[in-house]
């Protein structure tokens, strides 16, 4: 895969305008949970499973902006904890340079691997305390390539924040859900089926009042967040 070379000299990954958006809604959401958590969890941990190069740029319009990773670590009261995970090695050496940066907290951990390798989930488990820590992770499941197998495994017997992203509207995407119906159904219509998919481990509540909330825009990608207690 070819990557974009962004104006710090280091490649970034090649991303639209929605991707803009999504972070937008992430970093707000980091920023929430970390203001509203301190005083409750001294341990608070951000897990990234596809972190990438920590920085953006829409193809179109040359526009640049940080990463998740770098996001997070920006955050104005910073987490105590960082597990950065990137399998390809290009953006994984990218990331390393980008996370050194001295305004940057905490001092992550970074794993070049597949998130759903037993080394991943090795890992994240012994950070995550399940008596102590408190868990913020990113699954940006655009590509699908977050086994649902593995985040059972992340979160069990853990408390964990998972937000999750998911592509609508994609030939791909109504496959994965089971969707047979045209691209300009209404949202309404597909929400049984998309809590299904997103509370496969059987553990997140399905409304939107009892723990879980999509932010959708029609033939956009979903935002959900989803609040796991073990």
């Amino acid at each position: 895969m070819d990557y974009p070379i962004s104006s710090d000299g280091l490649p970034a990954r090649d991303s639209g305008e929605w991707a803009r958006e999504k972070l937008w809604y992430v970093e707000r959401y980091i920023g929430i949970f970390n203001q509203g958590m301190k005083k409750h969890w001294a341990d608070r941990a951000y897990v990234d499973l596809m972190a990438g190069p920590g920085r953006c740029i829409v193809s179109q319009t040359g526009a640049e902006f940080p990463g998740s990773a770098v996001l997070a670590l920006q955050s104005k009261v910073p987490f105590t904890q960082a597990i950065l995970i990137e399998q390809d090695p290009v953006p994984y050496a990218a990331l390393s340079v980008r996370c050194n940066a001295p305004d940057l907290k905490p001092t992550p951990t970074l794993l070049q691997a597949d998130c759903n390798s037993p080394e991943a989930v090795r890992l994240i488990r012994e950070r995550v305390r399940p008596e102590s820590t408190l868990a913020f992770c990113f699954v940006d499941l655009l590509g699908f390539d977050v086994a649902f197998e593995t985040i059972t495994a992340i979160t069990a017997t853990r408390r964990i924040d998972l937000v999750i992203t998911i592509r609508f509207a994609t030939r791909k995407t109504r496959r994965f859900i089971g969707r047979s119906s045209p691209r300009n159904t209404p949202a309404e219509a597909t929400t049984g089926r998309r809590s299904a998919l997103l509370t496969t481990t059987g553990r997140a509540t399905c409304s939107e009042a009892g723990g879980t909330s999509v932010h959708r825009r029609p033939s956009s990608t979903a935002l959900a967040l989803l609040r796991l207690s073990g």
